[in-house]
């Protein structure tokens, strides 16, 4: 993993800085000057408090042993053999042929929902299903799944139910369960699958618990950094 310098985060936390006062001088402008940049300002803001918190996770990984202790322990909780996930569908046409990019998050009852992301990734095929996915969850419950393969299907034939596991790097591997696929009316993809006991009841304590001091880190970081910023 390619080491982060903190110079590399003063800067995106001044550009962050600079972006908010361009935001805020645009709130104030005219009709006509707001419409042309301050709809790209906010997105461009939002897209670098992304990766703001992205290079403080890296950094505190790498130079914080408190942070990356608990880290740890949560990755090892997060560890099973007996991952469960339903889909949930949705007509191929209401959907535009859905996405192979889904996102989502450990809820604090331990399941998790993650939805397709029409933004970031490519439309399905019709007439196809999802035999496996491939992703990641970190230590914070954050899932990211890619489709890895599909198959085709004459009578809009899909899965009920995906099996998976979560290795101790977070690596998600989730496949079809081939043996029982429901037929629709008509051809459909996935809007979102809901995994049941990601975190497991006697761990979810310990998981959320940690995942708040994780986050609390994080915080107290990004808060020191911008304070240097005024003085």
């Amino acid at each position: 993993m390619e080491k982060i310098e903190i110079s590399e985060i003063h800067q995106l936390a001044k550009n962050i800085v600079e972006l908010e006062q361009d935001v805020k001088r645009l709130e104030s402008a005219s009709i006509i000057a707001r419409s042309l940049s301050l709809k790209a300002r906010k997105k461009q803001l939002k897209q670098e408090k992304k990766r703001l918190d992205v290079l403080v996770k890296l950094y505190l990984e790498q130079n914080d042993k408190k942070f990356k202790k608990i880290s740890l322990i949560n990755h090892k909780i997060l560890v099973t053999n007996n991952l469960t996930c339903k889909p949930q569908f949705l007509p191929y046409t209401t959907a535009k042929a859905g996405s192979d990019h889904f996102l989502g998050e450990v809820l604090p009852s331990g399941d998790a929902i993650v939805e397709f992301v029409k933004e970031i990734g490519k439309g399905l095929p019709k007439k196809y299903y999802v035999s496996k996915f491939l992703g990641k969850i970190d230590y914070l419950g954050s899932i990211e799944l890619k489709v890895l393969n599909i198959k085709q299907t004459i009578l809009n034939q899909h899965p009920t139910n995906y099996y998976g596991s979560i290795n101790e790097q977070g690596i998600i591997t989730l496949k079809a369960d081939t043996k029982k696929l429901e037929v629709c009316k008509t051809a459909v993809v996935i809007s979102k699958l809901e995994c049941q006991g990601v975190v497991s009841e006697t761990q979810l304590k310990n998981f959320l618990e940690n995942r708040e001091q994780l986050l609390q880190i994080m915080k107290d970081f990004e808060t020191e950094i911008f304070n240097e910023l005024k003085n």
